[in-house]
């Protein structure tokens, strides 16, 4: 009677339905036969074992709030969906956009950032963490094994002698460790991915960071030509004062321009430090050594190849934010299943050998070892409903990976379009400055070829040159927001197109 009891628990408490959707090698014959060879060699063996393990299984049998195991998702449909690329073995490394626009100095202090950026460390340091705890989670398969001995003299007694190896396993019956296997691989992924989404931030802030201190550079060096012209008009009006064919009020104003102008200057050299204070951080390199690099005049990088006129919106999948998000949403999913799966029982084996002698000689005879072994099978009756809160607040955890994953994916979707529709009004801008600049350059030479003769006043001359003085700021500015926005664009689509 035991025997059917025990094979009528293990059958529908371990229903092989729930058993064999993920573990093809558990079925009802197999289950049948753990039933038998317990009931026919062990509890005949032992009396005291058998009260004990029948107690267990009917206080295990009358429990019935148990439902069946959640279905797990599909391993390798998981692991797939994620980065077909992505090998955990590996370090994450992000294509070399950067590269595109064929700027040496560009270049080397993109790989300084890489090499030396202490977020890029740490963001290191959490994926080979992340691997420690998927190797702690595979370790946990193999059975534990222990030893120990003492010596102990009581007063005017005999020496005693004990010598002991245990060992324990905690079987993996419905697949518990198994599953925890499967998500800490899967924060390994996720953290190679926070790896790449980190390279991908600080590679185009660095880019960003050289391209504003080219575009500061230049501002720079506008001013002084603008300053040159300034100081030659300057020139011209004190020269027609002193043959009477001007007056003050023109080299007044002339004076006026120029000190304004030069009053530029401070803040413009003040921008170039921030930026060179901005890549030091970033690149890990001295702003005294930065500022020798980046001294020699260099025009504004540009890319070396024609932008795509439309991005189809499945390039978002090859940022990493996304693929990650992605895959915390599978995480947790599967942490519910974890969760639900640890009111089910567990089943555990140990075994002991010891040995114990009053003489160390006999203390490995045959007639002073002990042996003993036993099977447990473990479970909560009352946990005061902490198992349906934990089931809960897992749920809420899942729910909010849900919506953090539909911010990224919107965010990034607008990320996306406002960089094309920035590219687009840059590029028509251009077109419209370059065509103001050359008009107002040939303005201001008719203006300044007047004046000399005396057909036209100074303002117009002075306006003329003013003119030509923002416009060649404007169409230095828009160049460095095309290339800003190029980079925002690689940035947009995970550094490839």
């Amino acid at each position: 009677m035991l025997r059917h009891c025990c094979e009528y628990d293990l059958l529908n408490h371990f229903p092989p339905k729930a058993l064999t959707n993920n573990y093809k090698f558990f079925n009802r014959t197999t289950l049948k036969g753990i039933a038998l060879y317990l009931s026919s060699t062990i509890f005949k063996k032992n009396s005291r074992f058998l009260v004990n393990f029948a107690l267990l299984v009917i206080l295990y049998g009358c429990n019935s709030n148990l439902s069946k195991p959640p279905e797990l998702l599909n391993q390798e449909e998981i692991i797939q969906s994620l980065n077909k690329n992505f090998q955990a073995n590996k370090q994450i490394k992000v294509p070399n956009w950067w590269v595109s626009f064929n700027d040496l100095l560009l270049n080397e202090l993109v790989n300084s950032t890489l090499k030396n950026n202490p977020d890029l460390s740490i963001a290191q340091s959490n994926l080979r963490l992340a691997k420690s705890q998927e190797e702690l989670a595979a370790r946990s398969f193999y059975p534990t094994l222990n030893a120990d001995s003492s010596v102990s003299k009581p007063f005017a007694k005999q020496s005693a002698y004990s010598f002991g190896l245990s060992m324990a396993w905690e079987t993996d019956l419905l697949g518990n460790k198994r599953l925890n296997q499967t998500i800490q691989g899967m924060e390994v992924a996720t953290s190679g991915e926070q790896l790449a989404d980190t390279q991908l931030a600080l590679t185009a802030e660095t880019a960003r960071a050289y391209v504003s201190y080219r575009q500061a550079r230049l501002n720079l060096s506008n001013t002084l030509g603008n300053i040159k012209d300034l100081n030659e008009t300057l020139q011209l009006t004190q020269a027609k004062q002193k043959v009477g064919l001007g007056n003050g009020l023109d080299t007044a104003q002339a004076q006026l321009s120029l000190t304004q102008a030069q009053g530029r200057i401070p803040s413009l050299e003040a921008n170039l430090q921030t930026q060179i204070n901005l890549l030091a951080r970033l690149t890990g390199i001295t702003a005294d050594a930065l500022a020798v690099r980046l001294k020699p005049q260099q025009a504004l990088p540009r890319l070396n190849q024609a932008l795509p006129t439309a991005i189809p919106a499945s390039a978002l999948n090859q940022r990493p934010d996304i693929r990650m998000a992605s895959a915390r949403v599978k995480i947790e999913s599967l942490k519910i299943s974890s969760v639900q799966r640890s009111k089910y029982p567990e089943l555990s084996l140990s075994g002991s050998l010891s040995w114990g002698a009053q003489n160390l000689e006999k203390l490995f005879d045959p007639v002073s070892l002990a042996k003993s072994w036993s099977i447990a099978l473990g479970k909560a009756l009352l946990d005061g409903g902490r198992n349906e809160q934990q089931v809960f607040a897992q749920q809420e955890a899942y729910a909010q990976a849900v919506q953090n994953y539909r911010k990224t994916l919107s965010t990034a979707l607008e990320e996306l379009a406002n960089v094309v529709v920035s590219l687009q009004t840059i590029n028509r801008q251009q077109a419209t400055t370059r065509q103001a600049l050359n008009q107002a350059k040939e303005a201001y030479h008719l203006s300044r070829s007047s004046y000399k003769v005396g057909a036209t006043d100074f303002m117009s001359v002075l306006q003329a040159q003013q003119t030509i003085d923002s416009l060649e700021n404007e169409l230095t500015n828009l160049q460095g927001e095309q290339t800003q926005a190029t980079i925002s664009l690689y940035k947009a689509i995970g550094g490839v197109w």
